[in-house]
């Protein structure tokens, strides 16, 4: 969320994401730094969900308050060499 709202570079999460992710990030990151939205302010993950899809292969549900919004997000995750990729994010 940080990327996607312009408060921290794209380029810090390149390595753990997809390069359809980090692209789609760095087009949300583009719209609210036009929008003015680009800030520092802080960020609270509520709860997270997280379901074993099969292995290697995980889809988390997470809620976050950002500001005065709680906002839900979608995140598939794929196991790969040791670390985990983000291969498909649906921000609310």
């Amino acid at each position: 969320l940080e990327v996607a709202g312009g408060a921290r570079p794209a380029p810090q999460i390149m390595r753990y994401c997809s390069a359809a992710v980090y692209e789609s990030l760095v087009r949300r990151q583009s719209r609210a730094v036009v929008a003015g939205g680009a800030g520092r302010h802080p960020i609270t993950v509520r709860r997270v969900r997280i379901c074993e899809v099969r292995d290697g292969v995980v889809e988390a549900a997470v809620l976050v308050v950002d500001r005065h919004r709680i906002r839900p997000m979608a995140l598939r995750l794929d196991g790969l060499d040791g670390r985990w990729i983000v291969t498909a994010l649906e921000i609310g």
